[in-house]
């Protein structure tokens, strides 16, 4: 790589922190000619659970997202190219010189959290609330519910999905494959301390997980209560169901993110009621969006910032 693409590995070592399902970090990137090819690792997709690979492509679009927030970090604008649905390439990603550098979107993305924790009761303010009600991409729209009627709903589409799943052997296995201790040294899954798991307990999550159907009714229980316990949730939709689609949907939704951090809120995503196809009709047709759900992100405020999950290096993304 010459001297003139070295900013393009300090974008990409930025983008390491972007957001995944099951935090897989399934993205993979090359570098050349100025620009990022972006496709991804296929033994990091969560085939049980995500047969269709629409949370795989999410995942995709929040690492380009990122991308281009880093870029305009270090002065450049970043612009986006589709290619396809195959795993050697789905964007490409051209960069130029603008006039200014936005220095603080660095800190943004490196303080992004899930905050899986109980959030304090105070309400969102209405001008922030707004802004992250525009924000949109492509054919993704931002939808944010505060209402308690919308919320109740939310959370017990959220309480029906999340048990059709973990009651799944084939489900809580592959779940399972992701869990780390809270002392790992591995560099992608989610260590229990994500869900507020004590060190002790954490040796054990992956069994428990794994071995024991009990958990799916703790687990429904536990994030239903979570959803309930919102300032305000927001849902990512889309006009069309395509890889296209989806990677716009992941555009918006790191987007929707960082936005939500730089005004200090915290959030988390749930996307079991948006995967179940049965509760995602129920929640377009009661919420009556026009397009289909497709991401979930509950928004709060946290009482701190929560520890970090762990990251891939920069030498593994990179093709």
């Amino acid at each position: 790589m010459g001297k003139d693409g070295q900013y393009l590995v300090k974008i990409l070592e930025l983008a390491r922190f972007s957001p995944s399902s099951h935090n897989t970090q399934p993205w993979k990137a090359s570098v050349s000619d100025g620009k990022i090819i972006v496709g991804y690792e296929p033994p990091r997709h969560l085939t049980v659970g995500d047969p269709e690979k629409r949370e795989l492509f999410i995942s995709l679009g929040c690492f380009i997202e990122t991308i281009g927030a880093a870029a305009r970090n270090y002065g450049y604008q970043m612009v986006y190219g589709y290619i396809g649905s195959e795993f050697e390439g789905v964007a490409r990603l051209s960069f130029s010189k603008k006039g200014s550098a936005d220095k603080g979107l660095e800190h943004l993305i490196r303080i992004r959290r899930s905050d899986r924790r109980k959030f304090a009761q105070r309400p969102i303010p209405s001008a922030e609330l707004k802004e992250l009600s525009k924000l949109a991409c492509g054919p993704a729209e931002s939808h944010i519910y505060t209402g308690p009627d919308d919320i109740e709903l939310l959370s017990s589409l959220t309480r029906q999905a999340t048990l059709a799943a973990m009651n799944r052997g084939d489900f809580r296995e592959e779940l399972s494959g992701w869990v780390r201790h809270n002392w790992t040294k591995r560099p992608d899954g989610m260590p229990a301390y994500v869900q507020g798991i004590p060190g002790p307990i954490s040796l054990v999550a992956k069994t428990m997980i794994k071995k024991n159907p009990k958990v799916a009714s703790s687990q429904a229980k536990k994030d239903a209560k979570n959803v309930l316990n919102s300032s305000a949730i927001a849902v990512i939709s889309v006009s069309k169901d395509s890889p296209q689609a989806w990677l716009d949907a992941g555009r918006l939704f790191q987007r929707l993110w960082l936005t939500a951090t730089r005004f200090g809120i915290s959030a988390a995503a749930y996307s079991a009621a948006v995967v179940d196809k049965r509760t995602s009709e129920e929640m377009a047709r009661k919420l009556e969006l026009k397009g289909q759900p497709v991401a979930l992100l509950r928004l709060g405020y946290g009482r701190n910032v929560p520890k970090a999950s762990p990251r891939r290096p920069l030498s593994d993304i990179l093709a």
